[in-house]
């Protein structure tokens, strides 16, 4: 068997590194996204270990149809928008805040919801001046809606979490609960509050819920694909059946 030359020997071992050179790239493939969830009835819950809700299930499914890794925490709004700002999150679903625009941007819009106040039984509810010297419960960090976040002569009570909200207002201790309407009635129903004891929903404003990219990790390219398979998710329908299957009528 004839001896390989010093200098064919070394062009074979180069063409075999640049052969094994796409594998080690599949190999060294980037790590996923860590998104963090709203915890609010209807959006994101957490029943038997098991998270559920809107967004929850939106994320699952954006992860599916983009072919980006996507891990899910459940926190508390104000805890999500913390672990953006210092880097420790990269996703969000939810409706904007000032805190929310300052530490995340704007990818995709997920879908838009009717925002409005419900007030215990007995309280007629016609404008927002009908609000004025009561107390409203809301979720703390929320920004709804800005006419009302402006009126002084209503008194505001802020809460970690929706279910608070809505035991207060059945307990008395607010007068009127602001929120996503198909997130507060969903909140009545679970904690078994009677429709009789409470009023009837004055609609405010419509507000959309965007998926965020943190500002501390963006990256360009995956917020693309991440926009590209939400945008088709909404046109094949995929959204809308998932806020079907949890909205009560």
């Amino acid at each position: 068997m004839s001896k390989l030359s010093p200098g064919r020997r070394s062009l074979l071992i180069d063409a075999a590194l640049c052969l094994a050179l796409p594998a080690a790239s599949v190999m060294a493939a980037p790590a996923g996204l860590r998104a963090v969830t709203l915890t609010a009835p209807l959006f994101g819950m957490e029943g038997q270990g098991a998270p559920s809700g809107i967004f929850v299930d939106v994320m699952s499914e954006l992860s599916r149809a983009s072919g980006v890794q996507i891990t899910n925490a459940m926190v508390p709004k104000v805890r999500g928008q913390a672990l953006l700002k210092a880097g420790e999150a990269d996703l969000m679903i939810g409706f904007d805040s000032a805190e929310l625009q300052a530490c995340a941007r704007h990818v995709a819009l997920v879908a838009s919801f009717d925002v409005g106040i419900v007030a215990r039984s007995g309280i007629r509810l016609r404008a927002l001046s009908d609000l004025h010297g009561k107390t409203v419960g809301q979720l703390r960090s929320a920004d709804y809606f800005a006419p009302f976040e402006q009126d002084s002569a209503s008194l505001k009570y802020n809460t970690n979490t929706m279910t608070q909200m809505v035991k207060m207002l059945a307990l008395g201790r607010v007068d009127a609960v602001i929120g996503v309407r198909e997130s507060l009635y969903y909140a009545f129903q679970g904690e078994g509050i009677a429709p009789e004891r409470i009023g009837d929903f004055l609609p405010l404003t419509s507000r959309e819920a965007w998926l965020h990219y943190a500002n501390s990790s963006y990256d360009a390219a995956t917020a693309d694909k991440l926009a590209g398979a939400m945008r088709r998710m909404r046109d094949g329908g995929s959204i809308a059946a998932i806020v079907a299957r949890y909205v009560r009528k």
